[in-house]
């Protein structure tokens, strides 16, 4: 007999074996817990929530709601369950707790009946908690603890906090805010984006929050010694598919048109007593990269940072990347490299459409000093074919008119210089005039700047417009302008 049992407390009215209705897909699917749950081989028990049809929470869900009639009876049969345990060897070592929303507050209840119950004081408890919320503060005044306080007999406790969950009266517990610590309990949050029940979900493709969710559970029980199927592994993500699914979440948010900004009942609950029932998930839940472009939380970043470390080590000495590291990296991580389009901070030779006018990608904090774009430099065999193709154009230009360079060999007009020599009494600066416009202040920028991989970039583009130009428009009038550009920027392009 295992030293280790996992119990697991269901949210208010949620009775065990209660399926999700996905009304977009007519599809059901199991809770979480109840997945986990049958992962399990050794001894658990799996408790329906306050106001559930189970016993012994059968009090009828507006009770349950209302006031979270039923997790005292939840704790107390908890209690004798673990008694009846400890009558068979091996003592129980650890006893792992899993909850959400007041079940997850059921689990620091029962710690604390734990610690107050001769021959389980000794067992060491762990919690996994998903968005706890207590409800009002007489909702769990009779027990033999608070709430707000996590017992000494705590190991670890690890909880994931919703930023949208933005209901009245839905305050969770934040270590820091409302939640405190009795002894040196190992205390963890995640913030996470998604309303209340998200991460309990099992529909990963609908709810990208919950398979992160899962991840995170799995780990937390099987570090804990709970014991399972070998099947339970599936569950845990390596490190590389973990920061794509941080990317897939970030994606549905962008594709939702969902906002960063956590959830507030302000407008609703402000001038309810007492403060518990103000619901301020941006004071309540802590993130630092809350308003950050890229990343959805510090555990996000640390995965980029360890699973990507080529791309940042690049952007942190040079600001920009190689192609082939790049390809590699998009390959790898192609969720990863999604997102990075999707705000504006990746661009490549290959899709000038991506180019932006924010061309800087805020890759740390407010005090971090480095702050890149993720620039691609194009590869030597690109290099290679524009100049081919542009210096075809200038021998039969030059061949035809000899126009002459005005500028030393190295340099390229300025938009002034540029403006000047293409300029016409008549006729309107169109087509690949007027990119070259917008691009030549880009690429002196860069160059002054010594972000090889811009300006080479840009000059390319450059090389592109300028023999369009030549190859289709013998007869225009800027054709003298063009082919001196032309000359310069195939000058000012590395020996490919």
């Amino acid at each position: 007999m295992d030293n280790v049992v996992t119990l697991f407390f269901m949210g208010t009215g949620h009775e065990v074996g209660k399926q999700f209705l996905n009304e977009q897909t007519g599809v059901s699917h199991q809770h979480l817990f109840t997945l986990m749950h049958q992962q399990l081989t050794g001894n658990r028990l799996r408790k329906g929530g306050p106001g559930s049809k189970d016993e012994p929470g059968g009090y009828g869900k507006a009770r349950g709601i209302g006031f979270g009639t039923g997790w005292q009876n939840n704790v107390s049969e908890s209690i004798v369950w673990l008694q009846g345990r400890q009558l068979f060897p091996p003592p129980l070592r650890s006893v792992n707790l899993v909850g959400h929303s007041r079940g997850a507050v059921t689990c620091i209840m029962l710690a604390h009946a734990m610690a107050a119950t001769a021959g389980l004081q000794a067992i060491r408890v762990n919690i996994f908690a998903i968005d706890p919320v207590p409800g009002g503060y007489s909702d769990f005044s009779f027990g033999v603890g608070s709430p707000f306080e996590i017992p000494s007999n705590v190991h670890e406790y690890t909880s994931i906090l919703m930023e949208n969950a933005g209901d009245p009266f839905f305050a969770c517990l934040s270590e820091g805010r409302n939640l405190r610590k009795l002894g040196n309990t190992t205390i963890t949050q995640y913030p996470l984006p998604g309303k209340h029940g998200d991460a309990t979900k099992s529909d990963f493709a609908a709810y990208p929050t919950a398979r992160i969710s899962a991840h995170l559970l799995a780990s937390f029980l099987t570090d804990n010694g709970s014991s399972a199927e070998l099947a339970i592994l599936d569950w845990i993500r390596e490190d590389r598919e973990l920061v794509e699914d941080y990317a897939t979440l970030a994606l549905h948010r962008i594709t939702k048109k969902q906002s960063k900004k956590a959830a507030t009942s302000w407008g609703i609950s402000r001038w309810v007593f007492p403060p518990l029932w103000l619901n301020d998930r941006s004071r309540l839940v802590k993130n630092d990269y809350r308003s950050h472009p890229f990343y959805v939380n510090a555990h996000h970043a640390g995965l980029f940072n360890g699973g990507c470390g080529l791309v940042v080590d690049r952007i942190d000495k040079h600001g920009w990347i190689r192609r082939t590291d790049f390809s590699r990296f998009s390959n790898e991580f192609p969720r990863n490299y999604e997102l990075l389009v999707a705000i504006g901070a990746a661009r490549s030779l290959d899709d000038p459409a991506t180019m932006t006018s924010d061309d800087r990608l805020w890759l740390g904090l407010q005090n971090a000093p480095l702050i890149y774009t993720l620039e691609v430099r194009p590869a030597n065999d690109q290099i290679r074919a524009v100049s081919d193709r542009l210096v075809t154009e200038i021998t039969k230009a030059v061949r035809q008119e000899n126009v002459a360079n005005s500028l030393p060999k190295g340099q390229v007009f300025t938009l002034g210089e540029w403006e000047k020599a293409t300029k016409v009494f008549f006729g309107s600066r169109g087509d690949q005039v007027a990119t070259i416009d917008r691009l030549l202040p880009y690429y002196h920028a860069y160059r002054r700047a010594g972000n090889e991989a811009a300006w080479i970039r840009i000059a390319c583009w450059i090389c592109e417009e300028a023999e369009e130009h030549l190859r289709t428009k013998p007869q225009s009038d800027r054709r003298n302008g063009m082919v001196q550009l032309a000359k310069q920027i195939y000058n000012a392009l590395p020996a490919a």
